[in-house]
């Protein structure tokens, strides 16, 4: 066996590394990571911003990326050349760790950790095409125009506390996370014919805005048997208790209009915006107790099987409102669409009890 230690004084320090990069286009890359560590506490922060589509997906990415790593590196961030568009992400976070007691393993320890992850992306895109179509009447010259905006905003929170021993645990974890996405399409389309004779236009254009967050919290307690000279003094105990809650609220507004250089009874004009609003509560509860099998089975019996009880509770209640209007295209008035509009409410309480039976 190697024992492997590290001198005293060396179980503290701070590193970190700064990284830039610009080229044509006045495309651009940055980076930096700065990390403090001692006996017991470990903290870690990152931040990056490019404009050449290397989006981030959460705070353990952006820290492999900016630490050197060696034997089995993964090249997770990276440039996306299948993504439509120029995407400029920034984000950036932390990520900590205490122990409140001094080598800790995983049967014993008292540990409070977490991470934060922010990301803001705009992405722009831009698309032209022309086509020549046969019909009947001859070619028919097709173009189309349309660009979008979307713009991400994101938060997302993790953390836990746990405290163990040989005995049993208990543990809280809070999750926290909050999104906002919006986007901003425009569209134009055009048909000629073979001549250039522009014959009918159509022009679209769509905005919305969606918000959604939700926090979840868990937490429970586990006790483990307790065996002294073979005879059982303290049966296994799990409970277990998990509940989010969470809403979310989007608003829409489509725009089409077609109009005919031809026959003007083609023209048409639609327009419609949707407000859309609900939230939800969940509950989860577990309960669970082992080592039962000395008060149902005889003693030849509880030595073969072995008796779990277990009780879980699930709760879910949630609320949907959807409210569509149609605008009409003279007098610039909502109408409430009744057929598409909506409010709902859904509540449903299952509980499941099992007895397990297990054969030594």
């Amino acid at each position: 066996n190697i024992n492997i230690k590290l001198k005293k004084g060396k179980n503290f320090g701070r590193f970190g590394k700064l990284a830039t990069g610009y080229g044509t286009g006045a495309h651009y890359e940055a980076d930096a990571m700065l990390n403090f560590f001692n006996k017991r506490t470990q903290f870690g922060s990152v931040a990056a911003s490019n404009n050449v589509n290397k989006i981030g997906s959460e705070i353990s990415q952006l820290m492999e990326n900016a630490s050197y790593k060696g034997v089995g590196a993964r090249i997770d961030y990276q440039s996306n050349f299948q993504t439509q568009g120029t995407s400029q992400p920034n984000q950036g976070g932390f990520i900590f760790q205490h122990d409140f007691i001094d080598n800790a393993d995983y049967f014993n320890n008292h540990r409070l950790k977490g991470n934060y992850y922010f990301r803001n992306n705009t992405t722009n895109s831009t698309r032209n095409s022309e086509s020549i179509v046969n019909i009947v009447q001859g070619q028919q010259l097709q173009s189309n125009n349309s660009s979008y905006e979307t713009g991400v905003t994101s938060h997302n929170f993790n953390s836990s506390y746990e405290k163990k021993t040989k005995t049993g645990e208990v543990y809280l974890k809070p999750v926290f996370s909050m999104h906002h996405n919006t986007n901003n399409s425009e569209g134009f389309s055009s048909s000629s014919d073979e001549f250039g004779v522009l014959k009918s236009t159509n022009t679209n254009s769509g905005l919305s805005d969606d918000k959604n967050k939700s926090i979840t919290i868990a937490g429970g307690y586990r006790k483990s048997s307790f065996f002294n000279n073979g005879a059982l003094t303290s049966r296994s105990l799990n409970l277990d208790y998990t509940v989010t809650l969470g809403d979310q609220q989007s608003d829409q507004h489509n725009r089409t209009q077609f109009r005919s250089l031809e026959d003007a009874s083609e023209n048409k004009h639609f327009e419609r915006t949707y407000q859309k609003a609900s939230n939800f509560i969940n509950q989860r509860i577990v309960f669970e107790v082992g080592q039962l099998r000395e008060l149902f089975l005889k003693d030849r019996l509880s030595k073969i099987f072995e008796l779990t009880f277990e009780n879980t509770l699930n709760t879910n209640v949630r609320k949907r409102d959807n409210l569509v209007n149609d605008i009409d295209s003279v007098s610039r008035e909502a109408k409430s669409n009744s057929s598409l509009s909506l409010n709902s409410s859904f509540q449903s309480y299952t509980d499941n009890m099992s007895f397990n039976f297990q054969k030594h």
